[in-house]
């Protein structure tokens, strides 16, 4: 793949995520690590727009895979314990 080639897909890919609803962005993660490790393999760096769109995929990805949980945590002796002690 030519530089201009790369330059356009990464370009395409940008765009094309731009498009996504929110909080399925992050399903478009495999295509931006393909994209970014042709440029590692052309011996370039990824542009800063796909290095900062991989992270905001990758926080995106966490968040939506994370479920929020609560526990409760209780620390102080209960009456029961104190009767052993």
């Amino acid at each position: 793949m030519t530089t201009d080639e790369l330059d356009r897909e990464a370009h395409v890919l940008i765009e094309g995520i731009a498009d996504l609803a929110p909080g399925i962005r992050y399903k478009g993660l495999d295509q931006l690590h393909s994209v970014i490790a042709a440029y590692s393999r052309a011996g370039r760096p990824a542009p800063l727009p796909l290095r900062h769109l991989l992270e905001e995929l990758t926080t995106e990805a966490m968040e939506s895979h994370v479920e929020p949980r609560s526990c409760l945590l209780y620390t102080s002796p209960s009456p029961r314990d104190r009767q052993k002690s």
